[in-house]
């Protein structure tokens, strides 16, 4: 069975440190049973928190990776539907200027939990031409596949790229900023085997900070 995202993903983006909250899309009921996701991409120009938290402890962080300047993250929460759930408010802090993207998801038909994920980071000054690739293959046909980055560098406005196979549903390049965030997720399906892969581009980049992610729910 293929998983599906209900609605309309709806990515929340805010420029004050602390909890911020999620926003949950048009159509997105967020039945009993379904598998409910939360991206978060952030960076600062000067630090970012070490790990992100939810509020209420009822969304599990399934991973989050961390450049080596602190600069920038990326991470994935989840948690089964009991049906109608809240958006939650996620801990994305930092110091000096910065901005976090939180997008939630509804996915129905997953066996509520993450199939492969991989992550991406580049060294200090690192050229954004990101490959993010799962660590493994896919162990079912049809999973639903996302890829996120974050970025940190000079304020200006860029350009996101995704990969060949992967359509982008979020990009804040169009604002002037230090801090940038993408979010793609696979245009087809893969069949069980495959080992997904984003190779994007932010088109402004010849050396910034960067980490990325890739998860198959």
């Amino acid at each position: 069975m293929a998983v599906a995202s209900v609605g309309t993903p709806t990515p929340a983006r805010s420029t004050a440190s602390g909890y911020n909250a999620g926003s949950w899309g048009t159509g997105q009921t967020r039945t009993a049973g379904h598998l409910l996701a939360a991206t978060v991409t952030m960076g600062s120009d000067t630090v970012v928190s070490a790990v992100p938290s939810e509020s209420t402890f009822t969304w599990t962080l399934s991973f989050y990776d961390i450049d080596s300047t602190g600069h920038v993250l990326t991470a994935v929460f989840i948690k089964t539907a009991a049906g109608g759930d809240s958006a939650p408010s996620i801990y994305t802090a930092w110091s000096g200027n910065g901005s976090s993207v939180i997008t939630l998801f509804d996915l129905s038909g997953s066996a509520n939990t993450i199939d492969c994920y991989g992550t991406w980071i580049t060294a200090s000054a690192g050229t954004l031409t990101p490959t993010v690739t799962a660590s493994g293959p896919t162990t079912a046909a049809g999973d639903y596949v996302l890829s996120g980055t974050a970025i940190m560098r000079t304020a200006a406005t860029d350009t996101w790229t995704p990969g060949t196979g992967f359509t982008n549903l979020y990009s804040d390049g169009a604002i002037s900023s230090a801090t940038h965030s993408s979010l793609d997720y696979m245009t087809a399906e893969p069949a069980s085997g495959v080992t997904p892969s984003d190779a994007g581009n932010w088109s402004a980049e010849t050396s910034a900070d960067g980490c990325g992610f890739i998860a198959c729910f």
